[in-house]
């Protein structure tokens, strides 16, 4: 046989691999080691990365009879490692969220388990052979791994995001040497993976050789005790590990090169500490000798603390989380993700204001933690566990099946595997400061055993772990080794109740808000609480990122984007892995920079006459190197002037006043938005808006104000009002009680309109979008019982309307009472009263869509923007007087839905010559898009969207908030449309 079957016995999860250690590159020398702006610059790092000889079988039992010689002169492929082959054109993409993706039947898979086999050789001299032993590093394999040097079986290993080591000394040869590794898409470990991710498989993150010194240290740890009262640490350097007793020296520099300590002591004390915190991650270089090898470890000095009467510190100042959930995803690579692409990624996340990484739901690879400790993040570090898919199984109890695996001590070592493997490699690493024990896997006994394995590792980090939530309630649950509570989507009051009016332990939430489309929209409520309450100190979203396959390129050769079944797998998820801060490609959800927002270093308020800027940060002093602020004073939406202020100095958690010059304005809205940013970098802090005069907001010039002399001629039949004058041409249907077209100076402007409750579904409504099709919302029949028309005077008419909405084999849905008004000069006042029926669901919208002609697709509106905004989602939102078009106003999420509204409205023109205008006394919503609700609501992909032949203006008196049930608790009613009379009033302006 070619292989033993390790990969279904869970006794055999590592053969031949060299014991767990904390990661770290030697050098042979000291200059070298300081110098070196990448481990790739060390000599006896050899970078196995490239191109790899491959062959994908779809099945193990294809293989099994041959031996790797034969298999490996059959190789007629090549592909890129590090990569998934899923991504590189084998297999299947996959997505699945909880369900496992194969049969239930530990530790067996299935039989025609797919692998593939990579080949390379890679050569060493006699030298290199003969000064150092060398060892053979993967940082990431999915789902396990054989190895053979030169047709010898080296070894075995599984936990697809751990490292695993093989000491290949005794296998090499001068000269040609060749490497072959299997790797097989489905093991035993497949039942401790099972996190809501592409499944995707193979040589996904960085190969390669060390070489090591013959007498060495194998495993050392950096303690550091550190008084920040007397900004003073007190290092320790600890041997863990050594295959023999070797000198030992120190060197220890600051950032700027200067040296501040050095000896041959394992312990020394440091004065004048520049603390590392993530608002300022000050990074010491300490350069280790360990005989003939030379280590350079960037460290940052730091004290964390945690109780719940102060919540959570560093350094002595309170610490809230303000995180984010990362899984490693890119569209074209999949799980696959280049340090360049990390980097990317924190850049973004340090411009929005995140402060904090949960690495869901497994550990990253070494150098991730190198580039948080440089940026600086609070790091929640996860082991590679998770159980879920056992709440599948079918009738044996869903949720109360939890804990089935968690409490079978058949599998304790398989999950303290997985926890020390997240553990001891990154225990000197500075921007950890949480053990997590993994994810959604219950809890019971073996997780009690993994909490106290990581005491022992570490005890001076905290620990975490949300599975406790769901621990037996009859069983004597061990929680001495959790530092913190921790839940998944509660609601607002539950997270009060439960865990901080009467605080046990302090309380985090590892997932809130869950970032699916057009959404979150529950951020601020959540901040109030944190805020609130010392025991609650922070939260990581879901999630970064949405996760998302390329399925091909549209004519401008960009991507289009495709998620679970798209690939044509039978078992998926859907597109509930779309669910990130952040598109596929990076581009922002407005949701994030609502979180930008929320989380602004500077805040601003009017006092008197003056302006006060408080600074939020702990840690961080504000001068005019690293803050500018401009100030726009703003009447009725429009710019007077702008200036920009000058600032001293704002100190961490202070204030200053700024003495303000108002401009001297006649009665109207008066604003001032406070910019603040970056003066080199013109990065954005926030744009933060004040009102000092809210008296009677004036309509803005450009909306029209026309005369005419005309009169009305009226002709009517049972079916229809037709009223004309010299330029206007006006039909009303008295059947549907709408308008069915409207001419000016025989050009068409609006060629129909209905009352709208529906909205396309956003990813938000999964759960109740299904009472609003019971309902019928999505199609409504409107029933006429009266309509009236009186000729006020010969340039206006009024018809009023009494009517209802009903879906077929339903019951009225609403009960409407409409008034409209038709003017010579081209103006149309509607006003309804509506009498929501209350045996119906919360309405998603009430609002009234127009097809309308405008000759451009130009927009002008006197409302909040220039993001998308509803109720409970416009705090990156403003008001003032935008222009844009009808083509910007669409934001493109990945399956199409609502979007692109804009709240707080007063005034709206559509077109340039041939305008469509309204406008109101009270403020309303509104949406225009090229695609009508039914096709958002019914097209799969943004990229399957076809431009209609008009545009769709809805204007909305009412519009419900987004929130974050898609899986996070259901949209507060502050948010929701469920009283029962409704009102709506508006003037539009042809």
């Amino acid at each position: 046989m070619l292989i033993p079957n390790y990969y279904e016995d869970i006794t055999k999860l590592h053969i031949h691999t060299c014991a767990q250690h904390n990661y770290f590159i030697p050098f042979s020398d000291g200059k070298q080691a300081l110098a070196a702006k990448n481990r790739q610059e060390s000599p006896v790092f050899f970078d196995l990365n490239g191109n790899w000889q491959f062959s994908y079988y779809s099945s193990i039992q294809e293989i099994l009879s041959a031996n790797i010689a034969e298999l490996e002169t059959m190789h007629h492929h090549e592909i890129p490692v590090p990569s998934t082959w899923q991504t590189q054109g084998y297999d299947q993409q996959m997505y699945t969220n909880i369900r496992y993706p194969i049969p239930f039947d530990p530790p067996y898979v299935p039989v025609d388990n797919p692998v593939g086999l990579y080949t390379r050789t890679f050569v060493l001299s006699q030298e290199q052979l003969s000064s150092n032993d060398w060892h053979l590093f993967f940082e990431g394999v999915d789902s396990c791994h054989y190895v053979w040097i030169n047709q010898t079986l080296v070894g075995y290993s599984q936990v697809s995001h751990a490292i695993s080591e093989f000491d290949l000394t005794d296998y090499l040869k001068v000269g040609e040497n060749v490497l072959s590794v299997l790797v097989l898409k489905w093991c035993d470990g497949t039942y401790f993976e099972d996190q809501d991710k592409f499944r995707q498989s193979g040589i996904f993150r960085p190969v390669y050789l060390l070489g090591r010194a013959k007498q060495r240290v194998n495993h050392y740890l950096i303690h550091q005790d550190y008084d920040y009262h007397k900004k003073q640490a007190v290092v320790q350097i600890e041997i863990v590990d050594q295959s023999a007793k070797v000198d030992f020296e120190y060197a220890l520099f600051d950032e700027e090169g200067t040296l501040q300590s050095k000896g041959t002591d394992y312990q020394f004390i440091l004065n004048n500490i520049h603390e590392w915190t993530a608002e300022t991650p000050y990074l010491y270089r300490l350069l280790l000798r360990f005989g003939h090898e030379w280590i350079c470890e960037k460290i940052g000095f730091r004290k964390f603390e945690l109780d719940v009467k102060q919540g959570l510190r560093i350094n002595g100042k309170t610490l809230k989380l303000h995180g984010v959930n990362q899984h490693d995803s890119w569209p074209d690579t999949g799980a696959s993700v280049s340090m360049e692409r990390h980097r990317q990624d924190l850049l973004l996340m340090k411009e929005h204001h995140i402060n904090a990484i949960r690495t869901s739901h497994y550990p990253k690879s070494p150098e991730f933690y190198q580039l948080c400790d440089e940026l600086g993040f609070y790091v929640l570090n996860e082991a590679d566990v998770e159980i879920h898919g056992v709440v599948t199984l079918y009738d044996v109890g869903g949720d109360d099946n939890y804990n089935m695996i968690a409490n079978d001590s058949n599998y304790e070592q398989v999950i303290i595997d997985r926890v020390s493997s997240s553990i001891v490699p990154f225990r000197n690493v500075t921007s950890i400061f949480m053990w997590s024990m993994g994810n959604e896997s219950g809890f019971g006994k073996n997780f009690e055993k993994a909490l106290s394995v990581a005491y022992e590792l570490d005890p001076v980090r905290f620990r975490h772990y949300e599975g406790y939530f769901h621990a037996y309630k009859d069983h004597d649950n061990e929680d001495k080794y959790l530092s913190v509570y921790s839940r998944m989507y509660p609601t607002l009051k539950e997270s009060e109740q439960d865990y901080l009016i009467s605080p046990k332990k302090p309380y985090i939430l590892c997932e809130y808000s869950h970032a699916m489309g057009n959404g979150p929209g529950d951020l601020a409520a959540y901040d109030e609480l944190m805020e609130k309450y010392p025991a609650f100190i922070g939260g990581f979203i879901w999630e970064w990122c949405d996760h998302a396959v390329i399925l091909g390129y549209d004519k401008q050769n960009k991507p289009q984007f495709g998620y679970g079944g798209d690939s044509g797998e039978e078992i998926h998820d859907g597109n509930f892995c779309m669910d990130g801060l952040v598109y596929p490609d990076r581009q922002v959800h407005v949701g994030l920079l609502d979180f930008k927002h929320l989380h602004r270093p500077i805040r601003a308020k009017i006092e008197q006459n003056d302006l006060v800027l408080e600074n939020v940060r702990a840690f961080t002093t504000y001068t005019d190197e690293n803050l500018a602020v401009k100030l726009i004073w703003q009447l009725n939406g429009q710019k007077v002037t702008q200036n920009e202020l000058s600032i001293q100095e704002i100190k961490p958690n202070s204030k200053i006043k700024c003495p303000l010059v108002v401009p001297d304005v006649q009665e109207g809205l008066l604003q001032l938005l406070v910019v603040t940013f970056h003066p080199e970098t013109k990065q954005v802090y926030a744009r933060e808006q004040l009102t000092l005069k809210q008296q009677q907001l004036q309509l803005p010039t450009w909306v029209c104000s026309k005369t005419s002399s005309d009169i009305w001629r009226i002709q009517e039949n049972h079916q229809k009002y037709q009223l004309q004058s010299e330029k206007l041409s006006v039909v009303f249907d008295r059947l549907t009680g709408q308008l069915t077209t409207y001419v000016v100076n025989s050009k068409t402007k609006i060629s129909g309109s209905r009352w709208l409750i529906w909205r396309a579904p956003i990813d938000n409504d999964r759960s109740v979008k299904e009472s609003w099709y019971q309902a019928g919302f999505h199609q409504l029949c409107p029933r006429v019982y009266e309509t009236k028309l009186v000729q006020k005077t010969p340039q206006q008419v009024e018809i009023t309307v009494k009517s209802s909405l009903t879906p077929i084999y339903r019951q009225r849905v609403v009960e409407l009472l409409t008034t409209w008004t038709f003017y010579c000069d081209g103006r149309i006042s509607i006003h309804t009263k509506a009498q929501r029926n209350c045996q119906m669901p919360s309405f998603p919208r009430f609002g009234l869509e127009l097809k309308v002609q405008p000759d451009t697709s130009q927009v002008r509106y006197l409302g909040n923007g220039p993001t998308e905004n509803y109720q409970d989602k416009q705090l990156a939102s403003y008001f003032a007087d935008f222009q844009t078009t009808i083509e910007d106003l669409y934001e493109p999420y990945i399956k199409p839905q609502e979007n692109g509204s804009h709240g707080n409205t007063y005034a709206l023109s559509i077109g340039n010559k041939v305008q469509v205008q309204a406008y109101a006394n009270q403020p309303f919503s509104f949406n225009i898009s090229d695609y009508s609700v039914e096709q958002l609501s019914n097209v799969q992909h943004r990229h399957e969207l076809v431009k209609e032949a008009y545009p769709y203006l809805i204007i909305d008196s009412h519009h419900a908030g987004v929130g974050s049930n898609s899986c996070g608790p259901v949209l507060d009613e502050r948010y929701q449309i469920n009283q029962q009379e409704l009102d709506f009033e508006i003037t539009l302006q042809l």
